[in-house]
C-alpha cells in the first residue's frame, strides 16, 4: 500500500463530491504514524472551520482533550523517578484537599443536587496510583448521575470553565471506595495539581521545561493565545451538514491547567511524544531522556487488579462481534489492550482517545504508533470511528509485514 492510498483514506470523509465542505462527513482529519525513529506518515485533509473554508494543514492545532492525560502521567512519573513522590502513599500528603473528599451515594443527594447527608470518609486513602489507574472513585458529569446532579446545583465552574473550587465534595466526590472499581473522571486533573504542588510550577510551565522544550514539541500549550490555526469544534445539523459549534469544549486560556484534558498542539508534536514511549523514555529526536527505562516498562503494564476493568466502550468494541476480553489500564494515562485487534495492533498495546474524536495507539511489539485526530462531537461518532479504524489497518498493511504482526 502506498502513501497515496493512505492520503485517499483520510481525504475521502472530508471532501464532498460537490466540493462543499459542509456536506462532508468529517470537518478535518490530521493523521500520522511513527516507528521508533521517525514519522512514517503525516498528512491532513478538510477545513479548520466550515464557515470560512480555511484548509487544515499538518501544522494546524487541535485540542488533545484526554490525550493530555498521558503527558500528565509522564510528568508525575518524572517526579517519581526523582524521588519526590511515592505513588503508593496517601496522595493527600501532596495535596491536602484530597483528604477532605468523601464517598457519595445516590440517596445522599436531593434531586436539585443538594446534600441530604454528607459524603462519608473513604475507608482507604486515595493514592497517586489510584488516580493514575482511574480507581480512585472520581467521575465526570456525563458518566455519573451524582455528578450531573452536583453540576446542576453548582453550574458556574465545569470542565470548560475550570476553577480550583471544583476540587471538593460540591463537584467531585468519590462515587465508590478507592481501589474497588474503575471509574473514568477527573483523576488526572488531581494528578496535575499534585505535579504543581510538588514542583512549585504551573502544569504548563512544568511540562514546557521538562517535556515540551526538551522533546522539541514547540506547538504544545495549555493557553492558546492565537486560535488562527486551531481546528474548530464541529458537529452535525439536523439535515446532516457540518456546523461549527459554540466554543471548543475546553477553555483556550483557562484559569487553571487541567491535567486530564487541557493541552493543545499539533499531531506531529504528539508523534514526537509517542516516540519517547516507544524508546522507553528517550527521545530519538533530541537524544534527551525523560523517564528511566524501568519506569516505562513498569508504567505501561496493566495495573488493574481483577475484577476491575474498563467499564466503557472503546474503539475495540467496534472491531469485534460479541464479547471481548475487557482491557486494563496503565500508569501512563491510557488503557492496556488485552486483545489483538483485526487492524494488526498487537496485544499489550496501549491506547486512548479524546472527547472530540481524537485517537492514538502505541504498539510496543510491532514498534509502531499512530495518532488520528478530528475535532468532532460527539465522541465515538460512527463516521469518525470507521475512518480511524480504516486508517489504523492501512498503517499496519503498509508498514508492518504479515509475518511480524504479533
Amino acid at each position: 500500500m502506498s502513501n497515496e492510498l493512505l492520503d485517499e483514506i483520510i481525504t475521502k470523509p472530508t471532501v464532498d463530491q460537490d466540493g462543499d465542505s459542509k456536506k462532508a462527513e468529517i470537518c478535518a482529519i490530521i493523521a500520522g504514524a511513527t516507528n521508533q525513529e521517525r514519522d512514517l506518515y503525516l498528512n491532513s485533509s478538510g477545513v479548520t472551520d466550515v464557515t470560512t473554508g480555511q484548509k487544515v494543514t499538518n501544522d494546524s492545532i487541535i485540542a488533545f482533550f484526554s490525550c493530555t492525560k498521558m503527558m500528565t502521567a509522564m510528568s508525575v512519573l518524572q517526579l517519581c523517578d526523582a524521588g519526590k513522590v511515592d505513588l503508593d502513599v496517601p496522595a493527600e500528603k501532596y495535596i491536602p484537599e484530597l483528604g477532605l473528599v468523601g464517598v457519595v451515594e445516590e440517596e445522599m443527594l436531593d434531586e436539585d443536587g443538594s446534600y441530604i447527608a454528607n459524603p462519608k470518609p473513604p475507608a482507604t486513602k486515595v493514592t497517586i496510583k489510584h488516580l493514575l489507574t482511574h480507581t480512585a472513585g472520581f467521575s465526570y458529569p456525563f458518566l455519573s448521575y451524582e455528578y450531573s446532579l452536583l453540576l446542576q446545583k453548582n453550574p458556574t465552574y465545569n470542565a470548560v470553565n475550570p476553577h480550583i473550587s471544583m476540587f471538593s465534595n460540591n463537584h467531585m466526590p468519590l462515587i465508590h471506595e478507592p481501589g474497588q472499581s474503575w471509574s473514568y473522571g477527573y483523576s488526572y486533573d488531581w494528578v496535575g495539581l499534585i505535579v504543581e504542588r510538588v514542583s512549585g510550577m504551573k502544569l504548563e510551565e512544568y511540562m514546557k521545561k521538562n517535556i515540551f522544550e526538551p522533546a522539541g514539541m514547540s506547538s504544545c500549550t495549555f493557553h492558546l493565545k492565537d486560535s488562527e490555526k486551531l481546528v474548530k469544534l464541529h458537529g452535525k445539523s439536523r439535515d446532516g451538514s457540518l456546523k461549527k459549534m459554540r466554543g471548543q469544549g475546553v477553555d483556550l486560556d483557562p484559569a487553571m491547567d487541567m491535567g486530564g484534558q487541557g493541552c493543545f498542539g499539533t499531531v506531529g508534536d504528539y508523534l514526537k511524544f509517542m516516540r519517547i514511549w516507544l524508546n522507553y523514555g528517550i527521545s530519538p529526536d533530541t537524544g534527551k531522556r525523560f523517564l528511566k527505562t524501568e519506569t516505562v516498562e513498569w508504567a505501561i503494564k496493566n495495573h488493574l487488579a481483577l475484577p476491575a476493568s474498563i467499564s466503557m466502550e472503546t474503539v475495540a468494541n467496534f472491531m469485534f462481534d460479541g464479547e471481548i476480553e475487557p482491557d486494563g489500564f496503565t500508569l501512563a494515562g491510557c488503557a492496556y489492550s488485552n486483545n489483538r485487534l483485526p487492524t494488526g495492533r498487537g496485544e499489550g498495546s496501549i491506547y486512548w482517545s479524546g472527547l472530540a474524536n481524537v485517537y492514538f495507539w502505541i504498539d510496543f511489539k510491532n514498534k509502531i504508533a499512530g495518532f488520528w485526530a478530528s475535532q468532532m462531537f460527539p465522541i465515538m461518532k460512527p463516521e469518525c470511528i470507521n475512518a480511524y479504524i480504516e486508517f489504523e489497518k492501512a498503517i499496519y498493511d503498509r508498514h508492518v509485514s504479515k509475518k511480524s504482526k504479533l
